[in-house]
């Protein structure tokens, strides 16, 4: 789990957080 959390680009997005976090809010 600690692995997880220092790398999280190593885990999958949904593609709905990608497309939210690429616009601006």
């Amino acid at each position: 789990m600690k692995c997880q959390a220092r790398r999280p680009r190593e885990r999958p997005i949904p593609s709905e957080e990608r497309r939210r976090r690429q616009a601006p809010a």
